[in-house]
């Protein structure tokens, strides 16, 4: 494995890294991910194959410049960090729940989930949704209507886009974080709504 973060695609609003792994011989695969400067959080990225590591992020980076230079600046949301925080952690929030559920399926695949494992997988399950909705409608009830109204809605280019991975994510993330908020206001509900028929 090869990681680097790159110098050229590198600008006040993303920081983008590069890394390499061999899926099997002679056959590599680079990955570009994108940062957001602001926030953190990964926004996109590209792949490419090669017959060795240098190979694929040669063919890469002739492809990463146009990428890089075709992503929003600013992004959206720039600098509201605790926006999209909130989606940034409704996404990990939801890969652990999801991920109780593949490690079942695998068991059972296998043949190997035990009565034991299914309960123990059901109580995790249960604890973590269970406090992440609390944390969540707790974060939430600290915003104002015009910060909730905003969260639910999306960038006019990811309902443009809805074949992008991240923009799906976005959508998806403001559709969960509406059940959290306690009490929403007409306008909040409305806003909803608006973004419901995008999809």
């Amino acid at each position: 494995m090869y990681h680097t973060h790159c110098s050229e695609f590198n600008d006040k609003y993303y920081l983008a890294k590069i890394s390499a792994y061999e899926r099997r011989p002679d056959n590599w695969v680079a990955r570009l991910t994108v940062f957001r400067k602001d926030s953190e959080e990964v926004v996109g990225g590209i792949q490419c194959n090669g017959q060795s590591s240098d190979d694929a992020i040669s063919v890469l980076r002739m492809k990463a410049q146009a990428y890089f230079e075709s992503l929003p600046r600013p992004p959206y949301e720039w600098e509201r960090v605790t926006l999209r925080q909130l989606l940034v952690d409704y996404r990990e929030f939801n890969n652990k729940l999801t991920q109780i559920l593949v490690s079942l399926e695998k068991l059972r695949a296998k043949g190997d989930l035990s009565d034991t494992e299914l309960h123990r997988s059901f109580w995790s399950a249960r604890e973590q949704a269970i406090e992440g909705g609390v944390v969540f409608s707790h974060r939430l009830a600290t915003l104002s209507e015009k910060d909730l109204i905003d969260l639910m809605t999306s960038d006019e280019r990811v309902y443009q886009d809805q074949t992008n991975p991240w923009h799906l994510d976005d959508m998806d993330g403001r559709t969960a974080l509406f059940k959290f908020i306690t009490n929403p206001s007409e306008k909040v509900v409305a806003a909803q709504k608006a973004h419901l028929l995008r999809w």
